[in-house]
């Protein structure tokens, strides 16, 4: 196999996704962060860094774009580097942000996602209700953990409540 050098470039699938947002692809038997992608994509990515265990590199041409992909709605994405996901549709940030907080509890915390009972979530989180949002100018509905509803208890006031 041939080691990696900058400004090689390589045929990669996204395979997965770093902390930060960025793409993950194995290229060579080696992890290479690439901003702006999405899992499953195809593309030629140019390699600007190699690292002892990682290289980082840049899309240069999409050969198989995600069907998740959508124009970003800010002018200064990505050069500002505020936001690290304004490339990929809701659902797909959601599913970004569910692995996160899965892979946090799997790592960090010792526990299968699956393990997690949700009724002693509901009584000591709060019952879940339905939030409606804007978001890319559409109209959102989503699941919230918080307070009772027709409360006006925030979930702070419960925890102070329960010690």
């Amino acid at each position: 196999m041939k080691e990696l050098a900058k400004n090689d470039i390589f045929d990669a699938e996204i395979d997965g996704y770093s902390s930060d947002g960025s793409g993950v692809a194995h290229i060579n038997g080696e992890a290479v962060f690439i901003p702006g992608v999405i899992m499953g994509e195809r593309c030629r990515v140019r390699i600007l860094k190699v690292g002892k265990n990682a290289a980082w590199g840049k899309a240069e041409e999409f050969t198989s774009p995600s069907p998740h992909r959508v124009a970003p709605d800010c002018g200064v994405f990505p050069k500002c580097g505020g936001c690290a996901l304004r490339h990929m549709d809701y659902d797909e940030e959601l599913r970004f942000k569910r692995r996160r907080v899965e892979d946090a509890l799997r790592r960090i915390g010792g526990t299968d996602v699956r393990d997690v009972d949700l009724e002693y979530l509901r009584q000591h989180i709060g019952v879940v209700t339905q939030e409606t949002y804007m978001f890319n100018g559409t109209i959102r509905e989503n699941v919230v953990f918080g307070a009772e509803e027709d409360s006006e208890e925030t979930v702070e006031d419960k925890r102070k409540t329960e010690e």
